[in-house]
């Protein structure tokens, strides 16, 4: 019996474990029909019945394959995914879109993992290598943007390594200013949302900031409106709301409530 039980188990997780690789693969498959689509009918003009069996999906061929009708992330969420997509045909946050939206996670990871390391010496070294792999990514990005456009909605690759590459940059000197140099007096105002980040992300869906931001701002950002301009009154109330989450976790900073994963 205990043998038994033993070899369910394993069959259980090897079994998982194919279904989950084969259906890595298969979004893997997709994502390359995708840029083959895009070359096919942006570039080369293949007929309609080629680019058919190519990228598996009716109608693409008279739409632009980055537009909502004609890209086949939003096609593969239509099918797999009816009902659920936050724009009704469309979710940028969808099957495919979700893959180089890891990458990005991976990114994060990997500059985590160098100002981690005891191997690569100094700050200031650890700086100058983020700096540059960033320029690395923009640039890639930048040369990718020519063949496959910077998308953020279907969340691209060139997009991926352009916003990564900005990112790394970012982070490079903010950890020069703040860890290697030590200027830490004027950081508070960033402390208080990066040390519960995770917090206001949820909190927002639960939490109505946006009723109390136009209590609080909406008056102003009318007047404002009226004599600058309506732009500028719709600066004010995005301000105000970035005012009001802020408020909220100061509140929790004060009182040493973090939301930690």
């Amino acid at each position: 019996a205990c043998n038994s039980t033993v070899y369910r188990i394993v069959w259980r997780s090897v079994k998982h474990f194919l279904q989950f690789s084969a259906n890595f693969f298969l979004i893997f498959l997709l994502k390359a029909f995708q840029l083959f689509h895009h070359f096919a009918v942006e570039n080369f003009f293949l007929p309609d019945i080629v680019v058919f069996l190519a990228c598996f999906h009716k109608g693409a061929a008279g739409a632009s394959p980055l537009s909502i009708e004609g890209n086949l992330v939003g096609y593969i969420d239509r099918h797999c995914l009816p009902g659920k997509l936050i724009y009704g045909n469309f979710d940028p946050e969808g099957l495919l879109s979700t893959l180089p939206a890891i990458v990005t996670a991976l990114l994060g990871i990997y500059a985590g993992e160098i100002v981690r390391s005891t191997r690569l010496g100094s700050g200031e070294r650890k700086s100058l290598l983020l700096s540059g792999i960033g320029v690395v990514l923009v640039v890639i990005g930048l040369i990718w943007n020519t063949v496959f456009p910077i998308n953020k909605m279907l969340w691209s690759s060139s997009f991926t390594c352009f916003v990564g590459g900005l990112s790394f940059l970012l982070f490079a000197l903010f950890y020069y200013i703040v860890d290697v140099k030590g200027w830490k007096s004027w950081t508070l105002f960033f402390r208080v949302i990066g040390l519960n980040s995770i917090t206001i992300y949820l909190a927002q869906q639960v939490v109505g900031f946006s009723h109390m931001n136009k209590f609080l701002f909406g008056g102003m950002s009318q007047w404002v409106g009226e004599c600058a301009g309506e732009p500028a009154g719709a600066v004010v109330l995005r301000a105000g709301y970035v005012a009001c989450c802020w408020f909220f976790l100061y509140f929790l900073y004060r009182k040493n409530i973090f939301l930690k994963v």
